[in-house]
């Protein structure tokens, strides 16, 4: 899943988010991985303070259908809690001030959800 035309934007987005933040060093430790169950959430975040290592998961279904701003913008705002993270630890609020201030250092309005058409991607539920 992970073609050159989609990672070229993702990795300037990250720098961006990072270089924001004054943690560009950070930028070199965030992977992108692709997760095909994601039908509600367009990304998460990981970060792990023992190994200086962050990760952000991205829905299949959904990237495509976001528009490059949406697509940019949720990079970013995941960039945005690894930065978080980073600078201040795990016990932090997920969309609290700290990440508020990240994203407004971005050039971005600190918004938490996103708001791209789920249409006929609702997951079933398994019962066993």
């Amino acid at each position: 899943m992970e073609t050159e035309s989609k990672v070229s934007p993702i990795k300037e987005w990250i720098w961006f988010a990072c270089g924001q933040n004054e943690v560009e060093e950070l930028a070199q430790t965030i992977i992108i991985e692709w997760n095909s169950r994601f039908t509600r959430r367009m990304a998460d975040a990981f970060y792990c303070p023992a190994t200086y290592r962050a990760r952000i998961r991205l829905s299949i279904p959904l990237w495509p259908r976001a528009s490059e701003e949406q697509r940019r913008e949720t990079i970013i705002h995941e960039v945005c809690h690894c930065v978080v993270w980073y600078k201040h630890g795990l016990l932090v609020l997920a969309h609290g001030g700290q990440w508020k201030q990240a994203m407004l250092r971005c050039g971005l309005e600190p918004v938490r959800c996103h708001s791209i058409d789920r249409t006929g991607l609702a997951r079933s539920r398994r019962c066993g």
